[in-house]
């Protein structure tokens, strides 16, 4: 039944199914077990948007767990475009490795001490060999921290924003007028978060800051260097007109 299903989602161009998708080459999971956990997948999809790639494999063949998962993200395309609130899970059997890799826009939300706290979570169960458990545990601590928050995208017009607005995601059309090409280039060294991680975005009648973390050098580059460029953000404190950078199209 399992070979089916995985032949079926081949066959489908490798398409999501309701958002999501278990493949289980390193039989880690029970068939009733799969049928479970992506039964929790779809419904916290439902709720959120949030699309989970739980990927298995006897071997790695010697690339590194990062790699591995990184190919994986680039050939299934997890998560919704220019939101970017995807999630990678990768487990190896013989290597006894896992990885686990958000998208951006989840970053805020999962920080990386956050998903470590998840990942150590999944490891104290994997250790008695209940993978079952220890991976509905982390979906279930997903869940928690995803729920809180709206996932609903806005066209929107900065200028006509208000304080109501707090909290929602917006996707508007951003040319940097103003010349300004200077921003913080991050490096390995600093903190994921930080207040000198920020440009000023200049409209009409307003002005917002938009927060990046240091992983978004590459994003940020493009939106004070293009003439036009599309930027996905949600609207996280009115008051200091803060902004928190999900995507870019």
């Amino acid at each position: 039944m399992k070979r089916l299903v995985i032949l079926a989602l081949f066959i489908l161009n490798i398409e999501f199914i309701h958002g999501q998708q278990i493949i289980d080459y390193g039989k880690f999971l029970k068939d009733s077990e799969i049928t479970d956990l992506t039964n929790q997948m779809i419904r916290m999809n439902k709720a959120t948007t949030v699309q989970i790639l739980l990927y298995t494999i006897m071997d790695l063949g010697g690339v590194s767990p990062k790699e591995y998962t990184h190919s994986l993200w680039e050939k299934y395309h997890v998560g919704l475009k220019g939101v970017n609130n995807g999630i990678v899970i990768l487990l190896s059997k013989n290597d006894r490795k896992m990885q686990v890799i958000n998208g951006f826009g989840l970053e805020w939300i999962l920080s990386d001490s956050e998903s470590q706290k998840i990942v150590n979570e999944m490891i104290s169960f994997f250790k008695k060999q209940e993978f079952y458990n220890g991976i509905k545990t982390a979906l279930t601590l997903i869940d928690t921290k995803i729920s809180k928050y709206s996932w609903m995208v806005t066209p929107a017009q900065p200028d006509k924003m208000s304080l109501a607005d707090t909290g929602r995601i917006f996707k508007f059309h951003y040319s940097n007028k103003t010349g300004n090409r200077k921003y913080k280039y991050a490096i390995d060294t600093d903190p994921q978060f930080s207040d000198d991680f920020r440009i000023d975005l200049a409209f009409t009648n307003s002005n917002f800051s938009l927060y990046y973390t240091k992983y978004m050098n590459d994003m940020i580059s493009q939106i004070v260097t293009k003439s036009d460029i599309t930027i996905y953000a949600r609207l996280t404190d009115y008051g200091v007109k803060k902004m928190e950078l999900l995507g870019i199209e």
